[in-house]
């Protein structure tokens, strides 16, 4: 059966609400009143694995589903050990965040790891879990389908991944997916000045930019998919999963020049999976609660001196291996909306007085980008919003990634419009 996981470890609040333990299923919309003894709980959100480090754990106290928020959980004293007496103490970096060292520990392939925290008087262990060996991802396939939108009601067109994977040495293996995107874009306008005022790094006045005026221009933004996957080979007759759809991304913006996917496989253990699992299905819900009432799902983690305390979230132990980058160009002959927002909504006011306006702005605005008007012969100064100047402001790097142009990783030939 396939799980599709919506933020599986941004659990503050959705998480609460399988902490009403009920034995029994029903159809009509349930809306439950949780217990205040129910907030402030322990959430953990971590993993090691046979990737270098440094490994995160992010520690916070749980909220209410009306006040959801991040509650960190801060000076907690974490550590992670191994069966044969290894340790690491954490460093928090930030409020509610902890972080072993770059050059500390590594997870090992067959040892078994848990964790321990210290937090408000109290202990928390995890029981230790095999680090699994690593199951290699054969291949991803992309068709270019139809969908229908739940929620807008509408079929839309997009890119249907199917991902295989090489046949496992066990028989039966837990599995979850994480799953980025990577894409190009793009701002209308070059950068013909910046205006520095009087800034810290020593810059003031104009600078105007005779070289590499497009510096801002393209951007390549990267983001882990929100969707989780999880899928078992326990009923299969051979532990090799074929074609398994992983995600869907619909026609958009994205896919203007090119579209990257990449995914992430964990080899995870029988608990870790029944969590995921069992999490999945009480996040599975439409606005409202409906279909089946909340029930209680344990982690791997409970507070030594009182068991009964629930304790959120999990630290997984987990074999990745990491699939090639695969590459799409957008099938013609079908609409790409393009949404420039502000950027040409320009008046006379863009092009007058840009040089006392500017020098006139709150010095929160420097360092200013000015853009080149791409309608003068000599090109002048135009003011504009900064996010139709400087691509960054849209999120990503203005750094291409290093097989953005690898033809090799292109899976067009792969792709059916249909």
């Amino acid at each position: 059966m396939q799980i599709k996981t919506r933020n599986i470890f941004s659990i503050n609040s959705a998480i609460l609400i399988f902490l009403a333990t009920i034995l029994f299923s029903c159809t009509e919309k349930y809306l439950p009143k949780l217990n205040s003894d129910f907030e402030q709980l322990l959430v953990i959100d971590g993993k090691i694995t046979n990737e270098p480090g440094p490994y995160i754990i992010n520690l916070s106290a749980s909220t209410s589903i009306e006040a959801s928020e991040f509650i960190p959980i801060k000076n907690a004293k974490i550590t992670i050990l191994d069966d044969v007496g290894n340790l690491e103490l954490l460093e928090e970096i930030e409020p509610g965040v902890y972080q072993t060292n770059p050059n500390g520990m590594q997870g090992t392939i067959g040892r078994k790891y848990r964790i321990l925290i210290e937090t408000n008087g109290k202990t928390y262990e995890s029981e230790f879990e095999e680090l699994k060996k690593p199951i290699g991802i054969e291949s991803i396939q992309a068709d270019w389908e139809r969908r229908t939108n739940a929620n807008k009601d509408v079929d839309e067109y997009g890119f249907q991944f199917y991902l295989t994977t090489e046949t496992a040495e066990e028989p039966i293996n837990y599995y979850y997916w994480e799953v980025s995107e990577t894409y190009r874009h793009q701002v209308l306008y070059l950068i013909h000045s910046i205006y520095w005022g009087e800034n810290s790094n020593g810059k003031s006045g104009f600078e105007r930019f005779y070289i590499n005026s497009d510096s801002l221009k393209d951007c390549w933004q990267t983001n882990l998919i929100g969707e989780r996957y999880t899928y078992t080979t326990k009923n299969l007759t051979s532990p090799k999963i074929t074609h398994l759809p992983i995600n869907f991304t619909p026609n958009s913006v994205k896919f203007r020049f090119k579209y990257a996917l990449q995914v992430k496989q964990y080899n995870i253990s029988e608990n870790a999976y029944a969590f995921l699992n069992s999490l999945e299905q009480q996040n599975n819900i439409e606005s409202s609660l409906y279909t089946t009432q909340p029930f209680q799902i344990l982690g791997n983690l409970r507070n030594i001196n009182n068991p009964d305390e629930p304790v959120l979230g999990y630290f997984i132990t987990a074999g990745i291996s990491l699939s090639q980058p695969v590459l799409l160009k957008r099938p013609m002959g079908y609409n790409l909306p393009i949404d420039y927002g502000n950027c040409r909504d320009l008046t006379p006011e863009n092009r007058f007085n840009v040089i006392e306006r500017v020098r006139n702005m709150q010095s929160s605005s420097w360092p200013f980008i000015m853009a080149s008007d791409p309608d003068s012969e000599e090109p002048m100064p135009m003011i504009v919003d900064q996010e139709c100047v400087n691509c960054t402001l849209k999120g990503g790097i203005p750094v291409k990634p290093v097989y953005w142009d690898d033809e090799s990783l292109i899976i067009t030939h792969d792709v059916q419009i249909k």
